[in-house]
């Protein structure tokens, strides 16, 4: 009930045309007194002309910032508003170039151009304001508790009984993003009932789950960008990216709940949490209460991804790749999440869920590509790592000159990861979702008789941030490629930028290899010129 939409419609808009609009809200002061309200004078259109214009009460106090446009300045004067003396702000700006989006950069939001007002004098209060919303509706319900009870098991540990509870409590729940833009909270009896809930809500749900469970755990509220970038910005609840929540143990080490995987207990930090600023309001959080510091550095190792690749290389060019990906940490979460939801669902539309995503999946090896086996595990253990994989046939993967095969290497980095490798004059920072660390071992045999010519170069890449290290050897007609990515610190700021490129470049010019494979004599690509027409009957 508190959340509400609109739509502006403009008919027979062509390119070139030029679009106004006038949008007026009223904010009624929150908990607190407390306000804020921010206009994007930035946007992925080019903006011809843009005004915002503010009236409060000349008796509230409020702060106004410029984050990206520190040369808007507004015009003051007062005004009279419903008998009420008021202080009326405005601010003009003209001509704004389109904001053009970069990979792996911070959240959009972040960066764009802005003009923001806000009744918060500090962080400290912003907690405060998050902590009175909390506590009005933590409240503990008969019936939850004794469900609860019923999930507990009869023994095990902080992890085992934490996860029993989450796994039961948010089975078939699905988490909403769009139904909160800031954190808002609603009675969690209620929200134990909806089947699509806000992340708030989950949060606050499985916190009064736990607690009924006797398994102490408080919020706290991550920002997603470090804590030094938010110093030229106001403080307001809407910055908040995600309410986690921290699960202290007596080993020291914490267990972190995230509405992203409602479905799962997590023994490292959660995604975009790691090295950015947080506050909590509760005296056992690390930082301290009311205070806003920057997370600790996860571990790259934890979050690591095994990546292992067989491939065979017929003399037309025809490969046939199996991978397997094994994932651990922080990097298998969304893959454990949609395993989940694939399960809940009806058999056959969990097959057609994975039929698709293998094919789309083996269609990023050339549009002739063709999925031969598949494995995706549905329910595995959170102590064990989640593993896919599938077998692909690829005709055409590598190239015939004469009697010499040029063959590629299988991708292993991420889209997003090598279009930041190929942006050499980038100024933002560059931002990765966690430390983690990626090996990759490829194993690839060519026809018999051949001999491979060029071998893999041996990369060696390091910065106090990331590190790239590569090496290759070829005996025969087979060669052998091991690869290892590591990002230490998810969050590299601009005076780092430009030496963390040339690490991910050194990525991207070693997957980039071109082997060089010398066929047998009488070993031609006519010869199996059958077997690739028959695949294309398929």
């Amino acid at each position: 009930d508190s959340v509400k939409r609109f739509t502006l419609r403009f008919p027979d808009v062509e390119e070139g045309d030029v679009v106004e609009f006038h949008l007026r809200t009223v904010h009624k002061p929150k908990t607190g007194g407390h306000f804020w309200a921010t206009t994007y004078v930035q946007n992925p259109m080019p903006i011809m002309d843009s005004t915002f214009t503010v009236t409060v009460p000349e008796d509230i106090s409020f702060r106004w910032a410029t984050p990206g446009h520190p040369e808007s300045k507004p015009k003051s004067s007062s005004v009279q508003r419903d008998g009420v003396s008021c202080r009326q702000l405005h601010w003009e700006v003209r001509r704004e170039a389109a904001y053009e989006y970069e990979a792996l950069a911070p959240k959009t939001i972040t960066l764009l151009k802005r003009i923001e007002i806000s009744s918060f004098q500090d962080w400290s209060e912003v907690a405060k304001y998050l902590k009175a919303e909390w506590d009005k509706e933590y409240l503990s319900d008969e019936g939850l508790s004794l469900r609860v009870a019923g999930w507990l098991p009869a023994t095990g540990d902080t992890m085992a009984r934490a996860s029993a509870v989450v796994k039961e409590l948010n089975r078939k729940r699905k988490v909403a993003s769009f139904l909160s833009d800031e954190p808002g909270f609603h009675d969690p009896a209620k929200v134990f009932e909806e089947e699509l809930v806000s992340p708030p809500d989950v949060t606050l749900l499985t916190s009064v789950a736990l607690s009924a469970a006797g398994i102490p755990n408080f919020p706290v509220a991550s920002f997603g960008v470090t804590k030094e970038s938010l110093e030229d910005e106001l403080p307001n609840p809407e910055k908040v990216d995600k309410l986690i929540l921290e699960i202290p143990q007596r080993t020291g080490n914490s267990l972190w709940f995230d509405s992203e995987s409602a479905g799962f207990i997590l023994d490292v930090l959660p995604e975009k949490t790691s090295d950015k600023a947080a506050i909590a309001w509760d005296t056992r959080f690390s930082g301290g209460d009311f205070n806003l510091v920057n997370l600790d550095l996860a571990s790259a190792f934890q979050n690591r991804e095994e990546v292992a690749v067989e491939g065979r290389l017929e003399a037309n060019g025809k490969a046939e790749l199996t991978l397997q990906f094994d994932r651990y940490g922080a990097s298998a979460l969304n893959s454990r999440q949609a395993a989940r939801d694939i399960s809940e669902g009806a058999r056959d539309a969990r097959d057609r869920a994975l039929t698709a995503f293998f094919q789309n999946t083996a269609r990023t090896y050339g549009p002739r590509a063709r999925l031969l086996a598949q494995y995706f595990e549905l329910d595995p253990d959170i102590e064990d790592p989640f593993t896919l994989s599938f077998t692909v046939a690829v005709p055409g993967f590598a190239q015939i000159q004469d009697q010499t095969m040029l063959v590629p290497l299988p991708r292993f980095l991420s889209s997003n990861l090598r279009a930041a490798a190929r942006d050499r004059n980038r100024k933002t920072p560059l931002v990765f979702d966690q430390p983690y660390q990626q090996d990759i071992r490829i194993h690839l045999i060519f026809p018999e008789g051949s001999q491979v010519s060029t071998v893999p170069e041996v990369i060696s890449k390091k910065t106090p941030e990331a590190e790239f290290v590569a090496t290759g050897r070829a005996e025969g007609n087979e060669v052998w490629y091991v690869g290892r990515l590591t990002v230490f610190d998810p969050w590299v700021d601009e005076e780092a930028v430009q030496r963390n490129i040339e690490t991910l470049a050194a990525a991207l010019k070693s997957e980039d290899t071109i082997l060089k494979v010398e066929l047998a004599p009488g070993n031609r690509a006519a010869d199996s010129d059958s077997e690739d027409d028959e695949d294309n009957d398929t």
